[in-house]
């Protein structure tokens, strides 16, 4: 009579098989689960960055070229004539509870050292939105008439605020929040911060600083950490300085 051996696992190999497992998942996962969400939040902010060159060429057809818009009027109306019939925007006020950013007026998000953004007088009155994809969007628009300041002609622009992943998130500038503004104020047709006019630009910095000006000014605040991801072809950089 022949004898079969069987071959199988011990329980204590099964053990430490599945103990070096949850090691190597410990290590690998949130990694991989980080570089996932850089990249979602990278396509989101090149996305919104598109969006406002759409919906701005597209105003330009019924409202005439941009440097002719009303810049004096309230930002709420100037969203109402120029941006909210190309962008599908639910009013604060229509979302559960009445919260889009903290709040439908006061304050709205934290800059990347942890501080609430409280802006001053132009942040409280600044209307906030919820676009139909979830994005929250936030606009100031600002006018400063002829010789007011050091730029000696009239001071025109549009700051957009805009949160791309919405509730989902933190809420916080260079991590799921990111600026953006329109210049329409120039001489020749760059402007005080080496800005094209007309071109929608990352950020609220100056152009002509180095990516380590920009990147001390992105952990002070965060208003300007979109640019550097703008500036690595739309990636987020291995040495970006806010966590994400």
């Amino acid at each position: 009579m022949k004898c079969h051996k069987k071959f199988g696992f011990t329980l204590a190999e099964v053990l430490i098989t599945l103990g070096i497992i949850g090691v190597v998942a410990a290590l690998v996962i949130p990694s991989f689960v980080s570089n996932y969400r850089k990249h979602v939040i990278a396509a989101q902010l090149e996305k919104t960055y598109a969006d406002l060159e759409k919906w701005i060429k597209a105003s330009e057809v019924d409202n005439g070229p941009f440097e002719s818009w009303d810049y004096s009027i309230p930002s709420k109306d100037f969203v109402q004539k120029y941006f909210a019939p190309y962008m599908e925007l639910i009013s604060c006020s229509s979302a559960k509870g009445g919260i889009c950013f903290t709040g439908e007026y006061g304050n709205m998000w934290k800059k990347s050292n942890g501080e609430i953004e409280t802006g001053g007088a132009w942040y409280a009155y600044t209307p906030r939105y919820i676009m139909s994809d979830g994005r929250y969007f936030a606009l100031y628009n600002k006018y400063y008439y002829a010789g007011v300041g050091s730029y000696g002609s009239d001071w025109k622009y549009v700051n957009f605020i805009i949160d791309v992943d919405g509730p989902r998130g933190e809420s916080i500038l260079g991590k799921d929040v990111y600026a953006f503004t329109l210049f329409n104020y120039k001489k020749g047709q760059i402007d005080h911060k080496g800005l094209k006019i007309g071109t929608i630009h990352s950020g609220d910095g100056d152009y002509r600083e180095t990516n380590e000006q920009i990147r001390r000014d992105c952990v002070s605040s965060g208003y300007s950490c979109g640019l550097l991801i703008q500036r690595n072809g739309w990636k987020v950089p291995s040495n970006y300085p806010i966590k994400i």
